[in-house]
């Protein structure tokens, strides 16, 4: 009678009819090395639809089943994701945009000065006067020093 080295990790010969066949990987067991009797090994052999598996494949066959149970929480997470940013999307107005797009419109002329302490006035209006007042200085004094290097 043939025998078939177990591939548990003993690296034992046996005779066929003392092995059992993983139904996953197809490796074969020695009985003794899978915890099944003999009568457990016949009846895997002779009844259809019963089947063993070997350790590996069974935890492999939990690993999937975790991986599976992961996979359908992430879909349920990004579902959850896609329907709560929605309405933030929704929720800007047409006015809003115009307003923006009217707001960058006037900031696109804006002049930007380094080294000049910000106008601490409360109003608007006052803040761009005293604005007004340091750039006309600033430019009165670039254009004598032009019109005195033209003198030269």
């Amino acid at each position: 009678m043939p025998t078939i080295q177990c591939s548990c990790g003993c690296a034992a010969f046996e005779e066929e009819h003392k092995i059992v066949i993983c139904c996953v990987c197809n490796k074969p067991t020695k009985y003794t090395c899978a915890d099944l009797t003999a009568s457990e090994v016949r009846k895997t052999k002779t009844k259809v639809g019963l089947s063993w598996s070997c350790t590996i494949c069974n935890q492999m066959g939990n690993d999937i089943n975790s991986l599976k149970a992961i996979i359908i929480s992430l879909k349920n997470d990004i579902l959850e994701l896609k329907n709560r940013d929605s309405p933030i999307v929704n929720n800007f107005g047409f006015e809003d945009i115009i307003q923006e797009i009217n707001e960058r419109e006037k900031r696109k002329s804006n002049v930007i000065i380094y080294n000049i302490p910000e106008c601490l006035a409360s109003s608007s209006s006052d803040r761009s006067k005293e604005d007004k007042l340091v750039v006309d200085k600033a430019l009165q004094y670039v254009l004598s020093l032009h019109s005195e290097t033209e003198k030269d």
